[in-house]
């Protein structure tokens, strides 16, 4: 559910429901026998900008008995198990690339995440001397966010290093699109993605809150 689209119910208001009810229904999230979690990704262009703030209000308190430490433990230890093969298909979605390639641009909603939002997905290699050059547009995103990870999709010291950069971090030029330069050394350029040390990195990018109408081919062009 993108927040830009979703109902609000007063000042800056937004109310979610969140259960198995069909039908038609604004801001509500159809859940099945299967759904585990609610996945929520707060984007903000600026990191000094006040990050929301949730309530969650159970409708129908639980009856169950409190679950004491021992089993507690069981439970960690079975969701360890069960996120194998989803951190497996995460590493998959970028491991099947050959050296500085890019995947195809793909919708989200195909994988559970917002209908809204574009990915793309890059593996890079590179010497200490060596920069990874990524050129990209905007295609009306109205956010859109970069960011480089290591193989476990970690992205390191992000507070202190320059690991990611989105919309309103990244200098456009002057057509108004965007280059990124990937390196372990600073380059001297705006737009520059630390590696972190990385020779192997991988990379991310996600555009949110574009037209419907828009065409993947138009958002990036091959290094």
């Amino acid at each position: 559910l993108n927040f830009t689209e979703a109902i609000q119910v007063g000042t800056g208001n937004i109310v979610i429901t969140i259960g198995p009810e069909a039908g038609e229904r604004k801001n509500h999230l159809r859940t099945t026998p299967d759904s585990r979690i609610v996945f929520i990704r707060d984007s903000r262009t600026d990191w000094g900008q006040v990050a929301n703030a949730y309530r969650i209000h159970r409708l129908d308190p639980p009856d169950a008995p409190k679950q004491t430490f021992e089993q507690q433990i069981d439970l960690a230890a079975r969701f360890i198990v069960d996120d194998v093969a989803m951190n497996y298909f995460f590493k998959q979605m970028t491991g099947f690339l050959e050296p500085n390639t890019l995947s195809n641009i793909a919708g989200s909603a195909t994988v559970g995440g917002m209908f809204s939002q574009k990915l793309l997905r890059g593996r890079i290699r590179i010497a200490d001397d060596e920069a990874y050059v990524l050129h990209l547009t905007s295609g009306g995103a109205k956010y859109w966010m970069l960011s480089v990870y290591d193989w476990w999709g970690m992205s390191g010291d992000f507070w202190n290093r320059t690991t990611s950069l989105n919309t309103g971090q990244s200098a456009p030029n002057p057509d108004g699109s965007y280059t990124y330069v990937f390196s372990i050394r600073d380059p001297g350029v705006h737009n520059w993605i630390d590696t972190l040390g990385f020779h192997e990195p991988i990379f991310w990018n996600r555009w949110r809150g574009f037209p419907r109408t828009v065409a993947s081919a138009s958002l990036a062009i091959p290094p």
